[in-house]
């Protein structure tokens, strides 16, 4: 088996990734150069489920990557994929980019299929120069997001990204560097109604399903902008063999401004504090890699109060206050071990997280909090065989709900609010049982050109017979 294969097939190449998140250390995530061309398939479906997440997704993705060793001081790498999928039953959601804007999402309770197109283009330099290596990485994310029946959205979002990286020698055979990490985001939200039998209330979520009523209404056209600024200090082993380390820090902020109102409705300010700390050894025969990592992230959303005594001009603030808070904790222990001979790779990797997510508004009172310990086991094999290499992976996780609780008395129980939120308390507090499995085959051409295709997917049992799944293929070119 080729050395590109090899090392693209090995669960390491995957594991220790984060570990080069630096743009100045990433000329020691991998030995050799390739390029890869593919496209994928992709389908998902649960019953069980955050509503303004939907159901499961399915559609397509082309993607090209290139990891090039230009020289002992230069690695150049390039990561691009447009994705078209149909994301299924969002409800409560008519906005993009749910995880970075939440709780300030335009809603309405009809919702339904939504369609995306995906852009991703990323590229990036490691110099070295001396006693120091430099980094650079740039990177673009652009989504539109749109239905065809009512409700309408139109929605388009960018998302650009910039890293730059210094790394030096600290004492024997380690590398030590320091990144700042710089993001720009935007994103213009429209809804529009085509019928001429009327349209549902249009309103913009404050958290938990609260929303000013002076708000809602017909106000159908949201901006959101915000930016990221952060940094992280990394240490690596730059032999393979040692211990690894990182801090970081980020501050992610938005304003949410609507059309006709002076002043942002809503103003998000996110820190997030991440830890890691792992092991790595590797041999020819053996590799072994250990990392605990943690991730503790406060949010909290100001929000605006209005005059809207003269509705026939634009809304003036008279006060805000910060009445949304999430904290999220999360600790995280995997390790993984490998064997390698001539005519057989094996390698079995265990993992236990444990998370909580504690979500508050105040007045009204609401509260949604919960804690979920998972534990999970994969093992792979990678046989080469004549012209070819076989690869399978096996695995399962169960993920048990350790506690949880839920306070919105003030919610009309016949409401639909009512039963979104319910239904989200639902999924974050069942327990589940997941079975995985992945098969691999990587074909020698002519020329050091490889041709692969890939089949994925897993399995879900939930509690209360609730079931979901997931199966993906892919296939392409490697050389």
């Amino acid at each position: 088996m080729s050395s590109v294969i090899e090392e693209n097939n090995s669960p390491f190449t995957t594991f220790q990734k984060e570990y080069y998140s630096s743009p100045s250390l990433e000329s020691f995530e991998r030995k050799n150069s390739f390029t890869q061309i593919g496209a994928s398939y992709f389908y998902s479906d649960q019953d069980l489920f955050i509503k303004q997440k939907g159901s499961g997704q399915q559609g397509f993705r082309v993607d090209a990557q290139s990891y090039l060793k230009n020289s002992p001081s230069t690695t150049l790498w390039g990561n691009a994929y447009y994705s078209n999928k149909n994301v299924k039953q969002v409800n409560y959601n008519e906005s993009n980019d749910f995880d970075l804007v939440y709780p300030y999402v335009m809603a309405d309770t009809v919702g339904g299929e939504l369609s995306s197109e995906s852009y991703f283009f990323s590229g990036g330099l490691s110099k070295q120069l001396g006693a120091f290596e430099y980094g650079l990485q740039i990177s673009f994310r652009g989504v539109q997001a749109y239905r065809d029946r009512d409700p309408r959205p139109k929605n388009i979002s960018s998302d650009i990204k910039a890293t730059l990286s210094i790394a030096t020698s600290l004492l024997k055979d380690y590398k030590a560097s320091a990144d700042l990490n710089l993001r720009k985001y935007d994103q213009e939200n429209t809804l529009d109604f085509v019928s001429e039998l009327g349209a549902p209330l249009i309103y913009h979520d404050a958290g938990l399903g609260v929303y000013n009523k002076v708000l809602a209404g017909s106000r159908n056209l949201a901006y959101y902008r915000g930016y990221t600024i952060g940094g992280q200090l990394n240490l690596i082993p730059s032999n393979g063999n040692g211990f690894v380390a990182q801090i970081g820090y980020h501050k992610f902020s938005f304003d949410k401004d609507l059309a006709g109102v002076a002043d942002a409705v809503g103003q998000v300010n996110d820190q997030q504090i991440n830890a890691l700390l792992g092991y790595l050894q590797t041999t020819d025969e053996h590799n072994l890699s250990i990392k605990l990592i943690g991730i503790h992230k406060n949010r909290n959303g100001t929000e605006a109060k209005f005059d809207n005594r003269n509705s026939n001009h634009f809304l003036q603030m008279v006060s805000e206050d910060i009445r949304y808070r999430n904290t999220r904790n999360q600790l995280r222990l995997e390790a993984l071990y490998g064997r390698k001979t001539a005519d057989f790779d094996f390698y079995i990797q265990g993992k236990v997280q444990y998370f909580e997510d504690n979500q508050n508004y105040v007045s009204p009172d609401r509260t949604m909090d919960y804690q979920n310990l998972l534990v999970g086991l994969n093992i792979t094999g990678v046989k080469p065989l004549k012209k070819a290499v076989l690869s399978t992976q096996l695995g399962a996780q169960k993920l048990q709900n350790i506690d949880a609780n839920y306070f919105w008395s003030d919610v009309n129980w016949e409401s639909g609010i009512y039963d979104m939120l319910t239904s989200n308390f639902q999924y974050v507090s069942s327990s589940s049982f997941q079975v995985l499995g992945k098969l691999r085959v990587d074909y020698s051409l002519p020329k050091d050109l490889n041709f692969f295709v890939q089949a994925s997917g897993n399995y879900t049992n939930f509690t209360d017979s609730y079931q979901g799944n997931q199966f993906i293929i892919s296939t392409g070119f490697i050389f």
